[in-house]
């Protein structure tokens, strides 16, 4: 457990510090950092899968066999490389599932593996204070 956690602290570092620097990308990072301490966001990790592909579901108030919903999966990662909107983006692949039957699999699926999922620096960060300058 606690190897998940260092890890992903590590390679969090190590991005910071070799990142370009840019006042909008440390005011990124400052309002990731201030979601995770205030709970709007919750990032956790797998402790034995390494994870890659995304899978976003979204499923409306009533979701059933007769609501639709969907799901998106695929390689894309939400930045500017992943959606495509930058020069010389990444190439990406995804698929968009609405049948019943795709959007309750990965549905569950995601829920089994946020279940089995570590908490990632949330209880580090709980006492952190945000200067924004």
């Amino acid at each position: 457990e606690g190897k998940t956690v260092d890890d992903f602290i590590n390679k969090m570092k190590i991005d910071i510090q070799t990142a370009e620097y840019a006042k909008n990308i440390e005011d990124g990072i400052l309002q990731f950092i201030t979601d995770i301490a205030n709970k709007k966001i919750e990032l956790r990790a797998h402790p034995t899968k390494k994870l890659h592909a995304k899978f976003y579901v979204f499923k409306p108030e009533g979701w059933c066999e007769h609501v639709p919903g969907s799901v998106i999966t695929g390689s894309s990662n939400l930045t500017a490389e992943g959606l495509g909107s930058k020069k010389n983006a990444n190439y990406e692949f995804n698929v968009l599932l609405t049948r019943y039957d795709d959007v309750l699999f990965a549905s569950d699926e995601f829920e089994l593996l946020w279940n089995e999922s570590l908490p990632i620096l949330a209880e580090k960060l709980s006492d952190v204070k945000i200067i924004h300058t």
